[in-house]
């Protein structure tokens, strides 16, 4: 090796070593496209800015896999009976690791707030992602490894566009997320009811933008398959049990037939998630499959956050059905858009002025471009500086 690749490989491990690493903990054990795409996105805007991320592989304590994760016999049977039953949702939860290894670390998977407090991953940073990491309901109570209950002391602690989810913080549980959350250094949420629910509590928070909207379409493009569907299409993708799926087969039904669409359905599940009425269905779908089926569609129904955040990211023309709990990410996303008419609870909601109305995105893309640079001054200011 001469000289000057001596000093090439100097400098890039000072680089390397003056890079700031930061641990980032989000939800990760769900078959949920959103899930996926919302950490990488995290990452993503975090390694631009030159940081060094590592994602938290962590399980819930209550989830299948680990509450067998003790018997590899038991492991072998639970997979084979749901591969028997047709669910595959282990074997999709590992394909949607896997993607997102491809563009940053993941660390070793742990079980427990137990085995984080033992052997918490090494960091500059602890950070706290997105999605609904601080909803009692979801979470089955606080779970503590999302309020970063592990990080050593003295590190800093962070939130980026965390989410409650719920109208109300439960009152049992007030004191506790008092006493977490005050002991971060700054504090960022998606939703700005969970600003108000915050500040009840005396804890101030920014909002912010989901880290799936920080990517533009053309960034997001990078990561997506290839155009999918030839004929033109509209996409409807479902989380919400099946009475939503009922309502969102009949708003599909009338607006494909009014554009001359085809009906494509996308899900992270098999046919345990099925949507009456579709032309195509994309069962078990990959992150890269739900990017390119959302990036080429006509128009888009969804009952999800992620649906209607991808829908107008892309500038699809959109519903949105929102369930009855757990919305106020989606309304709190379509008040800041000036959206509010696109969300619907049924097919009877869409009068012939709502059926003939085009969004305009330019006003929509020009509160986003904001938006993103607000976002993006917390994320200088409170996780990449060197403050």
């Amino acid at each position: 090796m001469d000289s000057h690749q001596v000093q090439n490989e100097t400098l890039y491990h000072m680089y390397n070593k003056m890079k700031k690493k930061i641990s980032l903990i989000t939800i990760f054990d769900v078959a949920n496209f959103g899930t996926y795409l919302q950490t990488l996105a995290t990452a993503v805007i975090l390694q631009n800015l030159g940081a060094s991320v590592e994602v938290v592989h962590y399980e819930r304590p209550f989830k299948e896999t680990t509450l067998l994760r003790h018997s590899c016999l038991m492991r072998t049977l639970y997979y084979l009976y749901f591969r028997l039953r047709g669910f595959d949702g282990i074997l999709f939860m590992h394909r949607c690791r896997c993607f997102v290894a491809r563009y940053t670390k993941i660390s070793k998977t742990y079980f427990s707030i137990e085995e984080l407090r033992n052997n918490p991953p090494v960091a500059d940073i602890y950070l706290t992602g997105s999605d609904q990491v601080w909803n009692t309901e979801h979470n089955q109570g606080i779970d503590e490894a999302y309020y970063l209950g592990y990080a050593p002391s003295g590190k800093k602690k962070v939130s980026y566009a965390a989410s409650i989810g719920q109208d109300a913080i439960p009152e049992q549980y007030k004191k506790r997320t008092f006493e977490l959350l005050s002991q971060y250094d700054a504090i960022s949420v998606r939703e700005d009811n969970a600003v108000r629910l915050l500040a009840e509590l005396g804890l101030k928070a920014t909002h912010v933008l989901d880290p799936t909207l920080m990517l533009d379409r053309e960034h997001w493009l990078k990561y997506a398959n290839k155009r999918m569907v030839s004929e033109d299409y509209l996409l409807v993708y479902s989380v919400e049990p099946a009475e939503y799926d009922s309502k969102v087969a009949e708003v599909a039904k009338l607006l494909a037939n009014r554009h001359n669409l085809k009906i494509v359905s996308v899900s992270n599940y098999g046919d345990g998630k099925y949507i009456p009425g579709c032309d195509i269905y994309f069962d078990f779908a990959l992150p890269q499959n739900f990017l390119s089926l959302m990036a080429h569609a006509s128009f888009v129904v969804a009952s999800s956050f992620h649906g209607t955040a991808f829908a107008i990211n892309f500038n699809r023309q959109f519903f949105t059905i929102t369930p009855s709990a757990f919305s106020s990410r989606i309304a709190s996303l379509l008040a800041l858009t000036g959206m509010e008419n696109r969300r619907i609870s049924s097919v009877d909601d869409l009068n012939e002025e709502l059926l003939l109305e085009q969004i305009d995105f330019t006003t929509v893309n020009s509160i986003l471009h904001k938006s993103r640079d607000k976002s993006l001054d917390f994320i200088k200011q409170n996780i990449i500086s060197n403050d």
